[in-house]
């Protein structure tokens, strides 16, 4: 395919036209060429037909009152010159001060030129007498016969299309709606292949490849040797979700393409983001509906439904219900892909569709929710799938509803621990500072006169020691509540790990985010966690401690001053 593709990037390089290409072919036009570029351009498009059926070259010989033009068709080997303009008039007549040129221009009327060596004969009288005529030179490379190159070299049944370049292959395919791509490109042929002039993309999938027209062979290879399946994936599809105009279903797999280089093209990774999302969709609906060109009805019907209408206002987002617009960025269409893979990867997916159906309408009131929460809702499909192994999916809503009263209940009496650690807190350290005033107070009244000092002294330091004795035993028997309470949220938590992913016990409640722990972790409770709930917990006992230090600093020096008056 090198040789092919050196042969065309010949011809195309000739023409200035940078939008030359439409859908069948590719026009060159040139605009008083030299005699130079002509032969250059017979030689080109005599180098092309080595490879496919050409077509003609036509050069247009426009003079003040006659016109004449030589189709030279190399793959036929056949000329046709004729005069198409001033028939009426001689040649002889027109130019009688040049009889070479009439005689020349007489073969065209006549068309008795058979050769290319007669051709540059007779464009050589006329470029001698260029004064008189405008020049020009028109070809039409059609796609069709590169296309019929590639399938015949092929080894495996492909249909390909050619495109000149990369942004006619985008734009061809972003104006299209996804449902229209299988009748296009895939109607004939199980596969089909991009072959683009000029690029460095090599990508595939099992029944689409990309890449330029010299690697055809390396992406078509590539394509053998993956398993095609999108046929049978679709007829099992049909089976499951009720699709109107199911002709038009491809799987998603069928567009996610692999890279055989390193070379990346942004606008290639997304342009097939509509088709995957639909697709994927239209997979794991239960009834959808096709309304118009690119406009969807989708209905999802579980323990409740979700319906909804689904459009394509342009290549990178999609709209539901005309007022929702949703960028179609790499994660989400990949999370929502997910949602398909999970329902048709492996197992019985009409137990999956139900299972999955049924987490949608619990998690999602409208279409855009379901795109928005594919990934929150796969996690719950997936842990439903493990209880619904055993037991019956309403069995598993009501199982799910325990376990978040359990964690609502937990973290409820977590706080209500708090909450008595901090109230007692606050009592405490009022307490203390009513104690030292009631010292001091003692001490300036000179209560000593009555009592004396040391009686001070001893009375106030049982009554500080005793109550920081008697504070920590009720601190102690907090902590022991609390360690209990966090025992019994673990063993909560090992249970419902069973049943359910991490990021959906997250979103639960039941599992707590953890975090790297700190010198006060290991100080305290070093065997309860590190999640924000004990960390809390930790700082209030670390003041609590400070402030029953400080009391029984109190107390010790009430003693010394007893001891040592």
């Amino acid at each position: 395919m090198e040789e092919l593709a050196n042969a065309v990037s010949r011809v195309v390089d000739l023409g200035d036209d940078s939008e030359g290409e439409d859908s069948q072919s590719y026009s060159i036009e040139i605009e008083e060429p030299s005699l130079e570029e002509i032969e250059d351009f017979v030689e080109a498009v005599i180098h092309l037909s080595e490879y496919i059926e050409t077509g003609r070259l036509t050069v247009h010989i426009d003079g003040e009152s006659d016109g004449y033009q030589i189709q030279y068709n190399p793959s036929e080997d056949t000329i046709v010159a004729e005069q198409v303009d001033g028939e009426q008039y001689d040649p002889g007549g027109l130019y009688p001060s040049d009889p070479d040129l009439a005689d020349s221009l007489q073969e065209l009327t006549l068309g008795t030129i058979s050769g290319v060596e007669e051709i540059f004969s007779v464009l050589n009288d006329v470029y001698e007498n260029q004064q008189y005529f405008e020049i020009s030179t028109s070809y039409n490379l059609r796609k069709s016969n590169i296309e019929a190159c590639i399938a015949e070299s092929a080894t495996i049944d492909v249909a390909p299309t050619v495109f000149f370049s990369l942004d006619r292959l985008i734009n061809e395919v972003n104006s299209q709606p996804p449902e229209a791509f299988r009748q296009k490109y895939l109607d004939e042929s199980p596969r089909c292949v991009f072959s683009i002039l000029e690029t460095e993309i090599v990508q595939f999938s099992s029944a689409i490849g990309i890449s330029s027209i010299a690697s055809t062979e390396e992406v078509l290879s590539q394509m053998e040797q993956s398993e095609l399946e999108w046929e049978e994936k679709t007829q099992e599809i049909a089976t499951t979700a009720l699709i109107e105009n199911v002709g038009a279903y491809l799987p998603p797999s069928v567009f996610q393409l692999q890279s055989v280089t390193n070379d990346s093209e942004p606008r290639l990774n997304s342009l097939f983001h509509r088709h995957q999302l639909l697709f994927s969709l239209l997979a794991i609906a239960s009834n959808s509906r096709h309304i118009r060109e690119g406009e969807w009805n989708i209905l999802i019907q579980g323990k409740q439904f979700v319906e909804g209408h689904l459009s394509f206002p342009d290549a990178t987002s999609v709209e539901i219900d005309e007022t929702d617009s949703i960028e179609l960025s790499d994660g989400l269409v990949d999370s929502v892909v997910s949602l398909y893979d999970w329902v048709y990867s492996e197992g019985r997916s009409e137990n999956r569709a139900d299972i999955l159906r049924n987490v949608v309408t619990l998690y999602a009131r409208s279409l855009s929710e379901v795109i928005e929460d594919a990934q929150v809702i796969e996690s719950s499909a997936r842990s439903n799938l493990r209880y619904y192994r055993r037991e019956s999916v309403d069995d598993f809503v009501d199982f799910r509803q325990e376990m978040i009263e359990g964690a609502i209940q937990t973290q409820s009496q977590l706080s209500e621990l708090r909450s008595e650690l901090m109230s007692g807190l606050s009592r405490d350290l009022f307490r203390t500072f009513g104690f030292i005033i009631v010292i001091s107070a003692g001490l300036v009244i000179r209560v000593n006169e009555v009592l004396g000092e040391n009686a001070i002294f001893a009375i106030s330091s049982v009554i500080v020691g005793g109550y920081t004795v008697i504070t920590h035993r009720r601190i102690k028997g907090i902590e022991k509540q609390y360690v209990v309470q966090t025992e019994n949220h673990k063993n909560l938590e090992t249970f419902y790990d069973r049943f359910f992913d991490e990021d959906e016990l997250q979103n639960f409640g039941v599992k707590l985010n953890e975090e790297s722990p700190t010198w006060l972790d290991n100080c305290i409770l070093p065997d309860q966690g590190n999640d924000e709930m004990t960390r809390r917990f930790r700082r209030d006992l670390a003041m609590y401690y400070l402030l029953l230090g400080g009391m029984g600093i109190l107390a010790v020096i009430l003693l010394l001053a007893l001891l040592f008056p």
